[in-house]
């Protein structure tokens, strides 16, 4: 705002400026955008440069190496350290003349790289050291210890060695001095050989033991013997020989055989001396044959002896006499009526949709019942042989003219659906009223099979009823299956 007159105060003014006076109600004058107010000088936003009018300082984290490139602070600082004794005071930390920094290892001990240099006056007591002429002239020692023990010479400047044995650890050749010895030293070879050399002609002791007393007796085996020659006369008649001969079998020559004595020994295939040679010798046994498998020729027919199963190969059938019967004869049996069981199979049910529809169906075998399903299978190892199926259908609701159908349907290796292979269908007409109509009779004289497939086939019974209607139109069918399984 304006005031007159024009600078009442008599401040100075710059060329070609007015100066201002703001009233104590005045709003606060708007800043330019990034001015430094009270709020930026301490939230980290302001940041002050230090530079030489050319360069900027480098301002960098501690972790972060020091490069030649980079502008310093170069100021006189005093360093000072945490003394160790005297509570923790701190000290001023000094240098030579040089500007080194001065060390103090007194009282402790030191460790130096690189060359050490005597200062005049300073005693280094190199006497004390092991001069590279003492180092070969045997003056110098060194000791060999564990912390504890220290490893002993002999007087002939040789070390005591005592060499153990270690698992698996070669120690080399040992040489054993035992000339004064009282006793024999003891040798174990952990199951390996030991060899002993002994000048010739010179006899060396070996004691051969188990392991638990000596061997007296030591077992020789021969792989081949030389041929020795006995003569004279010995004292007995017939000499025992026992023992493994080159030969498998002994040829032996008798000039009398001696008399079998009685037992129950086999003595071998025996020959016939035929009286007149190419005739037929008569046997005679006068005891009954001995229970066996072995085959002793051939046989005649015997009244009263049963001789067992016996396979035919040929057989001469009688003679028939037309219009005569004949007392004896042979009884035929087909295969499949051989460990037959009869299977009946029922069902009386109600069609429930217009559809195809599996049914509930009762299996009974040998007159027992064994359940019931829409899918049933086959004992496992048998076939089913159908031989006959009566069906018939009625209208049980109404009266309305229709057609009923039943099928069998089958799955091998799985569970019997409305959609399974079809076996058989049959068709009737049903009028409109409440009669009962039987489906055409199906005989099969030579039957229809189903294997059983080690039980996993399956058969089913399907009914098909098109005019149905809920509780207005219902049929109602009955259906037997008849047949066996072998």
């Amino acid at each position: 705002m304006g005031y007159n007159p024009n600078n009442p105060n008599g401040q100075a003014t710059a060329a070609a400026s007015q100066p201002v006076v703001l009233a104590s109600d005045q709003a606060a004058l708007p800043l330019s955008t990034g001015a430094a107010t009270s709020t930026k000088q301490s939230d980290g936003t302001q940041k002050t440069r230090i530079t030489d009018g050319t360069n900027d300082v480098t301002n960098k984290l501690l972790s972060v190496q020091v490069a030649g490139t980079d502008y310093g602070l170069v100021t006189n600082t005093v360093i000072h350290g945490l003394t160790t004794a005297g509570g923790g005071t701190y000290v001023d930390v000094k240098v030579n003349p040089s500007g080194a920094l001065s060390v103090d290892s007194s009282g402790s001990t030191a460790t130096v790289t690189g060359t050490v240099t005597a200062n005049a006056g300073t005693n280094l007591n190199t006497s004390a050291l092991a001069l590279a002429a003492t180092q070969t002239d045997k003056s110098q020692f060194t000791k060999i210890t564990d912390g504890t023990d220290t490893a002993l010479v002999t007087a002939a400047g040789e070390q005591n060695v005592i060499a153990t044995a270690q698992p698996g650890v070669d120690i080399g050749d040992v040489t054993i001095n035992n000339s004064t010895g009282a006793s024999a030293v003891n040798i174990q070879d952990g199951g390996n050989s030991i060899t002993v050399d002994a000048p010739v002609a010179t006899p060396v002791f070996v004691r051969l033991s188990d392991g638990a007393a000596a061997i007296t007796t030591l077992p020789v085996s021969l792989a081949s013997a030389p041929t020795t020659a006995v003569t004279g006369t010995f004292w007995q008649a017939t000499q025992p020989v026992s023992g493994t001969f080159w030969q498998a079998t002994q040829p032996v020559s008798i000039a009398t055989a001696p008399v079998l004595v009685a037992g129950s020994a086999i003595i071998g295939k025996v020959g016939i001396d035929q009286t007149t040679p190419g005739t037929t010798n008569g046997v005679q046994v006068n005891a009954a044959l001995p229970a066996g498998t072995n085959a002793i020729g051939k046989l005649a027919a015997n009244s009263g002896v049963d001789i067992g199963d016996v396979d035919v190969t040929s057989i001469v059938m009688p003679t028939l006499t037309k219009g005569t019967q004949g007392s004896t004869g042979l009884s035929v049996q087909n295969l499949k009526d051989a460990g037959r069981t009869s299977i009946m199979i029922t069902a009386t049910v109600t069609s429930t949709a217009t559809s195809e529809t599996l049914i509930t169906i009762t299996r009974s075998q040998g007159l027992a019942a064994t359940g019931t399903g829409t899918s049933t299978t086959i004992t496992s190892g048998k076939k089913l042989r159908i031989q006959a199926i009566v069906a018939s259908a009625r209208n049980s609701t109404g009266t309305t003219a229709g057609v009923a159908t039943i099928r069998i349907r089958g799955a091998v290796g799985g569970a019997t659906s409305a959609s399974s292979p079809l076996q058989y269908t049959s068709s009737v007409a049903l009028p409109a009223a409440a009669t009962s109509v039987l489906f055409p009779s199906t005989g099969i004289p030579d039957g229809f099979e189903i294997d059983s497939n080690s039980g996993t086939n399956t058969y089913g019974v399907t009914i098909l009823h098109p005019q149905w209607v809920t509780g207005s139109v219902v049929a109602t069918f009955d259906i037997s299956i008849i047949g066996y399984e072998y």
